[in-house]
């Protein structure tokens, strides 16, 4: 009679192999107090459960890694069972991940290519080292990446400033994918980790418009939405004008990248568009366009000249993206938030879908959404003047910010619009009809003003009727001003990282 097979023994026959790296004590840029004790700890976990490792390697200099990895990779067998954890800082340029040693330091050049080729010489690209290790056939990898996300290091938007640049930035890891793999990092990819007592500038720089209502490139009137990319480039939809207009930073123009050709229901024209997001997978815009009752979908290839009708019959207001691929709309007129899967035209309600009202299982008139990693999906719920959080699958929402009537006091709020939610579960919302952004701490009871909040005006402090909100992957704070025609930048100020 055949044995049976003994779960897991096949796995205690492979080898477990450990490159295990901690870098704290930089030389030119701000340290790090925990990343050798996590290195150590690990390490002595890994040799507990049967992992072949060595010390775990500290405060290594570049050239010293180099040749760390190369022996490492070598020691590689197949059908190995593999494991790479480094701790300490790291950051991407062009979708690619860099790791930062002891020694990484700051280049002194305002020239965007020559600066990339020092980082791509000055630090250890992490794709490079998944892709040698896949290269030896091992059984599995399991590689863990701990880079910290709120860190003193100088702006790396190459494109537009030296890695020395005055300003310093929040600047998270991209995903990573690999057959065979099992690939984490501390945070979620691409995520900022806004510190819980982050401060904002009061007073905003016009990053879009600013040259009074009119419809040349360097003018907005009456922008509505805004999407900010990964590289800090704005689409804004350009409200009266009936055009999504590009504007990448520290450029004087925007450019059209899609309608622009006056008002209409033709699939070359918009009408009063509101909100706007990029779908990489495709490379396209998708764009709710409002008052004709219609989301489309624009590629953003040179040359296109109309878009593609995702769904219809719908008075669309915000929308947003999952990272499953699911599109959430929010209707205004029938006071509900549909999810999409691309090519579905009917969609299924999510949020509300029982007429207008202000009990917890209805909206009324609701306006921009956002939808976090466990798919909750946030709604400004524009008429009853608060925020609600419905869980997926929930049959009604929880009331998250407002919901005390319409009012200027910090437990209410004034026909909320842009909405955005960071990790912490912390509520950015703009408050349109006290033209001020508030912040609500998860859980709490009343907000605080974050920008504005001055009186309605033009100056640098305040804002006028106020619109669409973003938040860029650094924290930066994006404020679409809407009858001030311009988009406001309020700069985050930094704290150094003491992970």
């Amino acid at each position: 009679m055949a044995a049976k097979a003994v779960p897991g023994a096949t796995l205690r026959l492979r080898r477990r192999l450990a490159l295990v790296i901690g870098i704290g004590d930089y030389e030119n840029v701000s340290k790090l107090k925990s990343s050798q004790n996590d290195a150590k700890e690990l390490s002595f976990l890994l040799q507990r459960i049967g992992f072949i490792i060595d010390q775990p390697q500290l405060d290594k200099k570049l050239a010293q890694m180099k040749h760390i990895l190369v022996d490492f990779e070598n020691s590689i067998q197949s059908n190995d069972i593999v494991l790479f954890y480094f701790a300490g800082h790291g950051t991407q340029w062009k979708d690619q991940n860099y790791l930062m040693l002891k020694d990484f330091s700051a280049v002194n050049t305002a020239d965007s290519k020559a600066a990339a080729e020092f980082l791509k010489m000055n630090a250890i690209n992490a794709h490079d080292i998944l892709n040698a290790l896949s290269a030896r056939k091992p059984y599995a990898i399991i590689f863990l990446l701990d880079c910290c996300k709120n860190y003193s290091l100088k702006d790396l938007n190459l494109d537009k400033r030296a890695l020395n640049g005055s300003d310093s930035k929040l600047v998270g890891l991209t995903g990573m994918h690999k057959t065979g793999s099992l690939i984490a990092f501390a945070c979620a990819p691409v995520v900022s980790i806004i510190p819980i007592n982050a401060q904002w500038s009061q007073n905003g720089v016009t990053v879009a418009g600013g040259h009074g209502r009119g419809d040349d490139t360097n003018q907005l009137n009456r922008p509505w939405g805004l999407f900010v990319d990964d590289d800090g480039t704005m689409f804004i939809t350009d409200w009266y004008n009936e055009r999504i207009i590009q504007w990448k930073m520290g450029d004087k123009n925007g450019q059209v990248v899609a309608g622009g050709h006056s008002q209409g229901n033709l699939l070359n024209q918009l009408y009063e568009p509101t909100d706007v997001l990029i779908d990489r997978q495709t490379d396209s815009l998708i764009i709710c366009n409002k008052e004709n009752r219609r989301v489309i979908r624009w590629p953003c290839r040179s040359g296109t000249t109309q878009g593609e009708i995702l769904c219809d019959n719908i008075k669309c207001w915000g929308l947003v993206m999952d990272d499953q691929r699911y599109l959430y709309i929010s209707d205004e007129e029938k006071h509900e938030v549909r999810r999409y899967r691309i090519g579905d035209k009917n969609g299924t309600v999510v949020v509300g879908g029982h007429g207008e009202g202000d009990k917890l299982n209805q909206l009324c008139g609701p306006s921009y959404i956002f939808v976090d990693r466990k798919q909750a999906v946030y709604v400004s719920d524009n008429w009853n003047h608060r925020v609600m959080k419905w869980n997926k699958g929930a049959k009604e929402g929880i009331v998250v910010a407002g919901g005390q009537g319409e009012g200027n006091a910090l437990t209410q709020l004034s026909y909320p619009k842009g909405l955005f939610v960071d990790t912490w579960g912390t509520i950015y919302v703009v408050d349109a009809g006290n033209d001020r952004v508030m912040r609500w701490p998860k859980g709490a009871k009343e907000g605080t003003v974050l920008v504005g909040g001055n009186g309605k005006g033009q100056e640098a402090n305040q804002l006028s009727a106020p619109m669409g909100l973003s938040l860029d992957r650094h924290g930066n704070l994006y404020v679409v001003d809407q009858q001030n025609h311009r988009v406001q930048q309020f700069s985050i100020k930094q704290t150094h990282c003491d992970a």
